[in-house]
């Protein structure tokens, strides 16, 4: 697993080439940011009278680009459990191959990613209209920034998502009755969904009462949280259509043998062969209390506590928006 698990995506690739402890240039990576919305304050004149502890609201990119860093070795992680877990339901000549190519991140398309992330925003805040202020300058910077590793995020989500989905349908081959292997699907999955959820809670909590009545933050929130559900939603479907799949299979290989054995059961009927009869009746039995457990075989990989817990952690940011609305209430520090 080693010569897939080491393909790493373009932000751990950019991490590592630091060559120092993650936590190290997590870190640094925080103070440089904290350090540049001091030095703006400082030339804006937020220390001039006194301090005004207002401007640390504007902190909230550089939040998200440090949680973006934080949480992205965990997604890759479950990415790569999710995969080892998967190899034992591939065949067997093509395991290498397959997953060598599930792993591997496309560099261009990465890149692309941060590059519509900046045009997204510049296209939405359209800065050019600013005044550029110190902080604004600030606000400028920290948000391409942002807006990139976002577009980043977004398209890692999606382009996993779409890879799972080519893999499950064309390569696994599922037993019904062994869902054990497809939990770190439904790991990675939360997990991405998890992500989003806590960076747009993180985002909300930020915002003033002001900037969550405009227009083009609705927009955003409303973006970002269509996404999460989406994700999760298509690996989920993608995984149900294995399971599916696997259980019409077993049934329709119950109903034959069914079938066969009503027809011999007819055949010998009026035969005086108790014996051949007991024994057919005995297999129907059988093959009937086995479809009975092919028919309730799941076909979701998911239980409602999953499902709870997605529903619940995406009513999380939209909880702190509605609060901050009615009480028309900002981050006051």
């Amino acid at each position: 697993m080693s010569e897939y698990a080491g393909n790493y995506p373009l932000l751990e690739s950019l991490v590592k080439a630091i060559k120092l402890p993650r936590y190290i240039t997590i870190l640094g990576i925080a103070l440089i940011l904290i350090l540049f919305l001091v030095l703006m304050a400082f030339l804006e004149g937020s220390f001039s009278n006194g301090i005004d502890w207002g401007f640390w609201r504007l902190g909230l990119q550089s939040a998200i680009i440090v949680y973006i860093f934080v949480i992205s070795p965990f997604i890759q992680k479950l990415w790569v459990r999710m995969l080892i877990s998967l190899e034992s339901l591939l065949p067997q000549a093509e395991t290498n191959e397959i997953l060598i190519t599930m792993s591997h991140s496309n560099r261009r398309w990465e890149w692309a990613a941060l590059l519509l992330g900046m045009i997204f925003f510049l296209a939405l805040g359209q800065p050019w209209k600013w005044d550029l202020s110190w902080f604004e300058i600030y606000t400028l910077v920290t948000s391409i920034i942002m807006f990139a590793l976002l577009g980043y995020l977004i398209y890692g989500g999606i382009s996993s998502t779409m890879r799972l989905a080519k893999l499950t349908r064309n390569h696994i081959h599922f037993e019904i009755f062994d869902t054990r292997l497809l939990i770190p699907v439904a790991q990675w999955s939360l997990s991405v969904s998890f992500a989003f959820v806590g960076g747009i809670s993180l985002s909300v909590v930020f915002q003033p009462f002001e900037n969550l009545r405009q227009t083009e933050n609705i927009i955003i929130y409303s973006i970002l949280l269509c996404v999460t559900i989406l994700l999760f939603f298509t690996s989920m479907w993608s995984t149900h259509g294995v399971m599916a799949s696997a259980k019409k299979r077993e049934l329709n290989m119950v109903r034959e043998n069914l079938d066969s054995h009503r027809k011999q059961l007819k055949q010998q009927s009026s035969d005086s062969n108790h014996s051949d009869r007991d024994r057919l009746y005995s297999a129907i039995a059988v093959w009937n209390i086995y479809e009975k457990q092919v028919r309730e075989a799941p076909t979701w990989p998911f239980n409602a506590g999953i499902l709870g817990r997605l529903v619940l952690s995406s009513l999380v940011p939209a909880v702190i928006y509605g609060i901050k609305i009615v009480l028309g209430l900002g981050i006051r520090l």
